[in-house]
């Protein structure tokens, strides 16, 4: 009887030094949720695995944040380990408490700013100072979160960063105009996509038009 439980202790010992090994090799996570919502898109892991370069992640969090801010965090930082086993060493992170005067000056410098949060401490609420923002950088070049938001614009704004620094010579395309077409700020989000991959201009019909443009995209009419 007692070799049966100490067999079993050693086993139960074994599996769990085996998990930690895997666990500090591999990245995986389950995910339960309705509508998949911590499982990446195709397209995410296809910029991380076509990565030609190294990326470098600099996620500025304060300490002592609430419980759903924090979580915000969490979610983050295995987002980010994630993103890292996919991209195989092309992409590094490191988190960031902006505590004294030299580090937030730094963050400011990179780009984010701290906001104002409220923090709730016994029955009374309380406005406080916090970074949540990140900067995607690629040597000289750097994208800037100034705010990280949970759910699915997570994944798309990181995402998108990445993909705006790892495009180094962007293709040309060119809109339609003077013929009474949509400009180019009526497109909102359809030109801020756009933009992640081409350079974007616009043309008349009337004028030579430059065998650089990949394709020439005619935007629907805008009806008044």
């Amino acid at each position: 009887m007692k070799n049966n439980s100490l067999l079993s202790i050693i086993l139960i010992g074994g599996i769990l030094i085996l998990v930690n090994i895997l666990s500090n090799r591999f990245f995986f996570r389950l995910d339960l949720t309705q509508g998949q919502q911590y499982t990446l898109s195709k397209a995410t892991k296809d910029i991380l695995k076509e990565l030609d370069a190294p990326i470098t992640i600099t996620a500025y969090f304060s300490d002592n944040l609430p419980v759903e801010i924090a979580k915000i965090q969490r979610d983050f930082e295995e987002m980010l380990l994630e993103y890292s086993t996919l991209a195989k060493g092309n992409l590094n992170y490191k988190f960031v408490n902006p505590e004294t005067d030299e580090e937030q000056q730094e963050a400011a410098k990179d780009g984010v700013q701290p906001i104002t949060i409220q923090v709730r401490e016994k029955d009374q609420v309380k406005n406080q100072q916090a970074f949540l923002g990140a900067v995607v950088q690629r040597a000289e070049q750097k994208e800037v979160i100034p705010l990280i938001q949970g759910g699915t614009g997570m994944e798309y704004s990181l995402s998108t960063s990445i993909k705006k620094l790892a495009v180094q010579e962007k293709p040309a395309i060119a809109f339609i105009d003077g013929h009474g077409e949509a400009s180019l700020n009526d497109l909102g989000q359809a030109y801020q996509s756009l933009s992640i991959l081409y350079s974007i201009e616009t043309i008349q019909l009337d004028a030579d038009i430059p065998v650089s443009y990949t394709h020439l995209t005619l935007p629907t009419k805008r009806i008044v």
